[in-house]
């Protein structure tokens, strides 16, 4: 019983992946241990029969996997950003001179503090 229960752990720690440390870590953890469940969940309710009988409002697991598919964009746009402030660098071109290269990769290395 025991080496089955281990087994069963190891195969769901091998398929989901070290234990998440940061929001986008869980995000990803979350949806990865979701991932054949219907989209259409009401993972957080927000309202209940607040605007009529029976009408739920919050954030559904679909939205979950909108959000983390912007993220992805957002990173590789942000990664791009960083490449090209990279190769102006080397190539000696710079519109706003090397201290907007700074500033812009000072505001991609340092997240916005949360609210």
């Amino acid at each position: 019983m025991a080496s089955s229960m281990y087994r069963m752990r190891q195969e769901t720690i091998d398929r989901l992946g070290p234990e998440p440390t940061t929001p986008a870590e869980r995000l990803a953890h979350t949806l990865a241990a979701h991932a054949d469940t219907d989209g259409s969940w009401l993972v957080v309710e927000a309202t209940n029969d607040i605007y009529g009988s029976g009408v739920r409002t919050g954030i559904t697991l679909d939205d979950l996997r909108a959000i983390q598919q912007q993220l992805v964009v957002a990173e590789a746009r942000i990664a791009n950003v960083l490449a090209l402030c990279d190769e102006a660098e080397r190539k000696g071109i710079s519109s706003g001179g090397p201290f907007q290269v700074n500033i812009v990769r000072w505001a991609a290395a340092h997240p916005a503090p949360e609210q």
